[in-house]
């Protein structure tokens, strides 16, 4: 009945409505448009199989804080890490001499593996900049584009419209004084993904000797400056970040490093890619957990 109703809904999302905000570009589907939207619903009736098997599977990952026990990973999530891809290599000319790797795995849901999973609540804007508090006290939102924000692999799909948003970051503990403006990682997910058309994409995986994060774009795979990446869903369990079914959202203390045994400590980036409409919505809830100075 659900794989029906998810070939029924594919068939009709290029009727949905247009996300605003966006150039007058967005009128026209750029190509590729329709291979992101049959992969988006491919992969969501992957997970809800996956999710039907494991059901009296009995096979458990250990959790913290967390009541839905993890879905079982797939058989197809169990791959190489030969076949993980390395997008870039970055090093730094100061004393560290740090060499940072920018790659992807084959498959996300082998980045956490059974590693033990802490709840996360908080998100915090990466770039102060990124949110301005006006006279009254109130919050907006400022967008950049995303290579202005970070270093990145990614280029810009559409030749003059670069990609614009705003940058968050999640950690395992509190992030005092790392940014003005802090919100609840869990509600702000479970809007966002209440849009058929938003989808979490995982951009890449950043990683120096001591430590890796998880990148990702949160936006409409309608919107042609997004790029071809693949699409990520917290419900099945082995990746960088889950969610169960009571709304908790939780991470696995270490990832797996390229090509390598070593496990690395874990945090998150998301770049967010808003609509005039999300925009107002975050902004609205950026003022209901901030009191004004």
């Amino acid at each position: 009945m659900i794989e029906s109703e998810l070939d029924h809904i594919s068939g009709l999302a290029t009727l949905s409505r247009e996300p605003t905000g966006i150039p007058t570009l967005m009128a026209v589907q750029a190509p590729g448009c329709r291979s992101k939207m049959e992969n988006y619903f491919r992969e969501k009736k992957r997970v809800w199989r996956r999710s039907k098997r494991s059901e009296d599977s009995g096979i458990l990952a250990r959790t913290i804080g967390t009541s839905q026990s993890p879905v079982e990973q797939d058989e197809d999530d169990h791959v190489n890490p030969e076949n993980d891809k390395l997008l870039r290599t970055r090093g730094r000319k100061d004393a560290s001499r740090r060499t940072y790797e920018y790659w992807r795995p084959e498959s996300p849901y082998i980045l956490g593996g059974y590693e033990e999973y802490v709840p996360v609540k908080q998100m915090v804007v990466a770039a102060p900049s990124a949110a301005v508090q006006n006279e009254e006290g109130g919050w907006s939102l400022q967008f950049s584009p995303l290579e202005n924000l970070c270093r990145t692999s990614l280029k810009a799909l559409v030749r003059g419209y670069p990609l614009e948003g705003v940058l968050f970051t999640v950690t395992q503990s509190p992030q005092e004084g790392e940014g003005k403006l802090q919100l609840d990682f869990p509600a702000v997910m479970d809007y966002m993904r209440n849009f058929l058309e938003t989808g979490i994409h995982l951009q890449e995986v950043v990683q120096d000797k001591t430590r890796a994060t998880t990148r990702f774009i949160v936006g409409s795979w309608m919107d042609p400056r997004m790029p071809d990446l693949p699409f990520y869903t917290p419900r099945a369990h082995g990746g960088p970040f889950f969610r169960d079914r009571d709304g908790n959202y939780s991470i696995p203390r270490t990832v797996k490093s390229y090509r390598s045994a070593q496990r690395l400590p874990h945090d998150l980036e998301f770049f967010f890619s808003l609509s005039k409409e999300q925009k107002t919505h975050l902004e609205e809830m950026c003022n209901q957990v901030c009191d004004p100075q």
